[in-house]
């Protein structure tokens, strides 16, 4: 599960944690962040996009998560 969790997070781009430093659990509410500049149009196209993990998670499988995909 954790696999799948990183695996599909990391196709979407995110990578910026809402908590720093990343603990032992991270609570429901927390999100990853990332941002994407269009190679041909630069800073006038960005998507924004976040990523919570909510629902059966534990807080320390949330916090396996977040450290694989921040690499932190």
């Amino acid at each position: 599960m954790l696999a799948w969790a990183v695996d599909t997070i990391d196709r979407t781009g995110v990578t910026e944690p809402s908590a720093h430093p990343i603990g032992d659990a991270v609570p429901e509410h927390a999100w990853l962040s990332g941002r994407y500049e269009d190679p041909y149009e630069g800073d006038s196209k960005v998507t924004e996009t976040s990523v919570r993990l909510t629902g059966d998670w534990s807080p320390q499988q949330r916090a396996d998560v977040f450290r694989a995909v921040s690499r932190a």
